[in-house]
């Protein structure tokens, strides 16, 4: 009668961590399915004076911090858009806006790795009432099972005018 007591908690143990290994082995793989895909966008952007008109250095870059690769969107996978900020007597107002479509082209960016690149804004020649120009940087992702969904992450920083001094 013992050894058909023990035989049987045996085989129910068995079965618990057996149910136990396929249940973590599923939950990691919806937590993979669905962390797994993470990103960090981030841009940088200086203005500088060249021959009186103003040109502005745009830094974009993504990082995949998750366990699977990133492939951008075709043409809004990476836009980045520059966009003049003026003083008004009412306060702040929006002015010009120049776009960059599909920055990395069709690309992608393997899991741990950052992909940067530089895109050159002329901007020409600034009136004195610019303050600066807002730039932002918009990533967008097609995720793998689900086409009419997406992931997208973004950045944005403000660039200061170059001094008026240097103006003409």
């Amino acid at each position: 009668m013992l050894s058909l007591l023990a035989a049987t908690w045996a085989d129910v143990f068995s079965a618990a961590g057996a149910t136990a290994a396929v249940a973590a082995t599923v939950g990691g793989a919806i937590i993979a399915v669905r962390y797994g895909r993470k990103a960090t966008a981030q841009v940088e952007a200086t203005a500088h004076l060249a021959s009186g008109t103003t040109i502005i250095a745009v830094r974009p870059s993504v990082r995949a911090v998750g366990v699977f690769r990133l492939v951008f969107r075709d043409e809004d996978g990476c836009i980045v858009t520059v966009t003049e900020v003026w003083t008004t007597p009412d306060g702040l107002a929006d002015g010009r806006k120049w776009q960059s479509e599909a920055v990395f082209g069709p690309s992608f960016v393997e899991a741990g790795e950052t992909i940067w690149t530089t895109v050159i804004f002329d901007v020409g020649t600034r009136d004195r009432r610019v303050v600066g120009w807002r730039v932002a940087l918009a990533v967008t992702v097609a995720r793998r099972f689900w086409r009419d969904r997406e992931w997208s992450w973004d950045d944005r920083i403000f660039v200061p005018a170059p001094s008026v001094e240097a103006l003409p």
